[in-house]
């Protein structure tokens, strides 16, 4: 169909995929050629491959906060290009990163109770040639909602666990004379 209704129902569609990262769905109800190098970027970005278990954890928090909001006013027309507002809310995630975590559960608690911030995007529509509307500007800075999926989560260590590691693998550990952990060396050690 055409007109604003049809073009609102696509902007109402995409946000939703956005909302549940779902990169299949974003890139089906985009203009891209799903072999492009955006689709590319987004296909990778979205994936679980090479993502450990907290990051898994610590992203579903975060898209859990993705909430997204369309500004019909906006809505304009122009030469067979549509275009609309979108507001996308998430969870200030980096402020939540600025504390260290020893539990995945308390990262992903704080994500809830997080701040929210706010990233504006101007959708933009064409249709395809199906003649349904999809959008046209899947593209870097649309990309940029997504940047909390470059974190790798790596949870603080308590002093048990740093113990065990040390009876595990190492005969002395940057003990420090009064037996306590040095954990400003201990922090840069990627084990």
């Amino acid at each position: 169909g055409g007109g604003k209704k049809a073009v609102l129902e696509a902007a109402q569609t995409f946000g939703e995929n956005v909302a549940s990262a779902n990169a299949d769905a974003i890139i089906k109800g985009s203009s891209l050629d799903k072999k492009s190098k955006e689709a590319t970027v987004l296909n990778e970005l979205l994936t679980k491959d090479g993502k450990s278990d907290d990051d898994i954890e610590f992203y579903k928090a975060v898209e859990k906060t993705i909430e997204f909001e369309i500004d019909e006013e906006s809505y304009t027309y122009k030469k067979g290009t549509a275009s609309v507002d979108m507001v996308f809310t998430i969870a200030d995630y980096e402020s939540v990163l600025k504390t260290e975590y020893t539990k995945i559960e308390d990262l992903t608690a704080a994500v809830k109770k997080a701040d929210t911030k706010e990233i504006k995007f101007n959708a933009e529509f064409v249709k395809n040639d199906d003649k349904e509307w999809v959008v046209d500007n899947i593209n870097k800075k649309f990309v940029k909602i997504y940047d909390y999926r470059n974190e790798t989560i790596e949870l603080a260590l308590t002093s048990d666990m740093v113990k065990g590691f040390i009876d595990r693998n190492m005969s002395s550990f940057w003990l420090a004379d009064d037996g306590k952990y040095k954990d400003t060396l201990f922090i840069e050690y990627n084990y």
